[in-house]
């Protein structure tokens, strides 16, 4: 049986590992504090971007809203 949330992922748009590779050296380092998942925000920063919307709008299997828009004001977005 799948879980809900992978069930979910199947539909979201994910980077490749390939292209996780290339970016991955510019991540900030980790300095005690949990690492989120990159590859998720990462790929949600993309998919907003793409389909012009706006962060409240991203589905919620790229973390929930709080945290994308926390992310993304550190990034500068």
């Amino acid at each position: 049986m799948v879980s809900e949330k992978k069930a979910v992922m199947v539909d979201l748009f994910l980077l490749s590992e390939r292209q996780m590779s290339r970016i991955s050296p510019f991540f900030p380092l980790a300095h005690g504090v949990p690492r989120v998942d990159d590859r998720g925000v990462i790929s949600g920063i993309v998919y907003v971007i793409r389909n012009g919307l706006q962060w409240r709008d991203a589905p919620a299997g790229y973390g929930p809203h709080k945290r994308r828009s926390t992310i993304a004001s550190s990034a500068g977005a």
